[in-house]
């Protein structure tokens, strides 16, 4: 990784760009009064969403079993002052263990939904916005001990979607605030 392909890298997440379109996060969440192991499940998706809501302004997660959900997003409008329009995504998820110490997320965009709007979004998406174009996002989450887990999340956008420095500036502004929100949250239960 070069130097330069570092967006940010503070408070225990480094947000990186692999190549063209794809991106990377790395980071730790830590709890000696939680088996870590146990909230790696699609609430803990839907915290990450529920604790930022002036990022996201609608979310919902249908969860169809304990391994496969229907996660859909709108994002605030942050670049409607330059004629950019909102943003929204509908992801299929897919939960597996692996093993007893990896928990993978993969997540598509499901684009038989995205085709009719209205079909099963649970959520009214504004008729202005328009789709995200992720193709996937892989999360891979690495139990280190029963009150450690190690998270590696990787997003690939669309080959098509033009991203500008000021868009992946922005991104990682984001990226870490969701973090900081979320560790904090992680590390002030107690049980």
């Amino acid at each position: 990784m070069n130097k330069k392909d570092i967006l940010v890298n503070k408070d225990g997440l480094t947000f990186y760009k692999l190549r063209e379109n794809e991106y990377c996060t790395t980071c730790s969440l830590t709890n000696t009064h939680l088996k870590m192991s146990e909230i790696i499940n699609f609430d803990l998706i839907k915290l990450i969403y529920d604790i930022n809501t002036d990022i996201y302004e609608k979310t919902y997660i249908d969860k169809i079993d304990n391994d496969n959900a229907i996660l859909t997003l709108v994002l605030k409008p942050f670049f409607k002052d330059l004629g950019l329009p909102q943003r929204y995504s509908i992801l299929k998820i897919k939960r597996t263990v692996n093993n007893e110490n990896k928990i993978i997320f993969i997540c598509e965009t499901d684009k038989d939904i995205n085709k009719d709007i209205n079909k099963k979004t649970y959520i009214d998406v504004p008729a202005n916005a328009e789709l995200l174009d992720i193709n996937n996002i892989n999360i891979d989450c690495t139990i280190l001990s029963s009150d450690c887990i190690d998270f590696k999340i990787t997003i690939l956008f669309d080959k098509n979607m033009i991203i500008p420095s000021f868009v992946e500036k922005t991104i990682s502004i984001i990226t870490h605030k969701i973090f900081i929100r979320v560790k904090q949250f992680i590390e002030n239960i107690r049980m």
